[in-house]
């Protein structure tokens, strides 16, 4: 039994995101094939953020909401256990769990996944740490 790791172009397509899903026909039918070739499929953390950050920036806002609400049911499913493949990175998606939903409000917005994880993790050590956490940033989406 092989372990594959998903790489962002090919999670787009399981997504799918719109305009980065050209060959997703072919993409569903290889992972079913890897599914019943009992593959040990894993997804890495940083595939999901670049997902995020690619889904922030669609055009159309209202499409970035339709996809970022499929992704972020996909996400949850890959935390729950429920999906085909494994969560793996050095940011484990289990932490994610508790904000991926605002993911939804903040890709209309045009706010990446990872602006919003790291305004999470901005929050966490304020709070754990009873001090001013400040994000140096030249990017104005991140508060």
């Amino acid at each position: 039994m092989s372990v594959t790791i998903i790489d962002t172009n090919v999670f787009l397509n399981i997504v799918p995101v719109n305009g980065y899903d050209q060959d997703k026909d072919r993409i569903m039918a290889e992972l079913e094939r890897r599914v019943n070739a009992r593959e040990e499929l894993v997804l890495p953390s940083v595939v999901v953020f670049e997902t995020g950050r690619i889904i922030s920036q669609l055009p159309d806002g209202g499409t970035r909401r339709l996809v970022a609400g499929r992704f972020c049911k996909i996400v949850r499913g890959s935390i729950n256990g429920v999906a085909p493949w494994v969560p793996s990175g050095d940011y484990p998606l289990v932490n994610v769990a508790a904000w991926i939903d605002e993911f939804v409000d903040c890709a209309t917005r045009k706010k990446s996944l990872v602006d919003l994880s790291i305004e999470k993790l901005r929050d966490s050590l304020s709070s754990k740490t009873q001090r001013r956490v400040v994000i140096w940033s030249n990017d104005s989406d991140v508060a």
